[in-house]
């Protein structure tokens, strides 16, 4: 009791008055996260790793972390090294953990794990781990503060298996649209990957693979605004608002219409803002049926792999975008942003 008493003090001395700041000899000391699973199914354990490089006695430690509340909540935090830790304060999408040694005795050097954090997944889409900040006190009960610079991230998906998409081209990129939350199966399981996407759809997915965070202080003007369906709405007039997607020369958006191939790859350059080159060359065999105004759109996109040819070296400009095609390009379009950091 009096140790548990002595304890509760000290980490009350370490994490929450001011201390003396620590000075480090040598390299700097740096924490960073790491995660046993990239992907995860709904209702499945995922462990993140707090470690600490560099370290020189290292006697306790304070972790601020913010986590994907939506999608992942804490199970537990358990301390790697020995020593008393305080229950973990979470509130709402951040957890505060703490940690320190007992007795007289050096602190932790070098290489050190100091601490594993569980969450339980809750739904599907990509949830994000940073660390926001963390403290190292050494045995003298001198601390440092150091920024957050670490962040991890996994992709949860809920499980149910499509039907219609074992052995498809686009499967592995069907199955990870649909984890991150970009796109949907019906309800009888089936994706029906061969089936024409429509503007209204392709721009839904844009927004839910690019996540833009717009001030739309009004809606984008298309003279059959009022025939946008209910679920899409939004997405169309942010879509529109970002310089992504543009209606017809008659002031028309025609939500329900198949995207054409060459459509997509002008709104796929936009929504990643991709600089088209006007003098850009191409190599399809059907070259000059692909417009004049979508050719730069068609050489960018071709030219970074965001869209490939169908058979015979044919773009098909003309022709309707599959869902499949579409999950693959906003995959592409989601791991291109984040290369870009998010």
């Amino acid at each position: 009791m009096v140790r548990k008493a002595f304890t509760l003090l000290l980490l009350s001395m370490l994490l929450i008055i001011g201390l003396p700041s620590l000075a480090f000899a040598g390299a700097l000391p740096s924490v960073v996260l790491s995660i046993d699973k990239k992907d995860a199914a709904v209702g499945s354990e995922v462990k993140v790793t707090i470690t600490g490089s560099s370290l020189a006695d290292v006697y306790a430690y304070e972790a601020s972390v913010r986590f994907d509340a939506k999608r992942l909540k804490l199970k537990n935090a358990v301390s790697l090294v020995d020593g008393f830790s305080v229950q973990p304060i979470v509130k709402n999408d951040s957890v505060t953990f703490a940690h320190t040694k007992i007795g007289d005795r050096s602190g932790d050097s070098g290489t050190v794990a100091l601490a594993t954090l569980t969450f339980t997944a809750l739904a599907n889409g990509a949830a994000e781990i940073s660390l926001m900040e963390s403290k190292l006190v050494n045995a003298r009960l001198e601390s440092k503060t150091y920024p957050g610079a670490s962040k991890v991230k996994t992709v949860i998906a809920n499980g149910h298996a499509l039907r219609d998409i074992t052995g498809h081209w686009a499967e592995s990129a069907i199955k990870r649209a649909v984890a991150l939350g970009i796109v949907q199966g019906y309800a009888d399981d089936r994706f029906l990957p061969d089936q024409p996407v429509t503007r209204a759809e392709f721009a839904v997915m844009l927004v839910r693979a690019l996540n833009p965070s717009p001030e739309v202080s009004k809606s984008a003007v298309f003279k059959d605004a009022a025939s946008l369906p209910a679920w899409g709405k939004s997405e169309v007039f942010v879509a529109a608002l970002e310089g992504w997607i543009t209606g017809y020369d008659d002031g028309t958006f025609r939500a329900g219409k198949p995207i054409t191939r060459a459509e997509l790859s002008a709104m796929s350059v936009r929504g990643l803002r991709w600089q088209p080159d006007n003098a850009a060359k191409l190599a399809f065999a059907d070259t000059k049926t692909i417009a004049p105004w979508a050719r730069p759109y068609v050489s960018l996109a071709a030219g970074r792999k965001l869209m490939g040819g169908r058979s015979s070296n044919l773009f098909a400009p003309n022709e309707a975008t599959t869902r499949a095609e579409a999950s693959a390009i906003v995959v592409k379009m989601y791991d291109a942003k984040m290369a870009e950091g998010g």
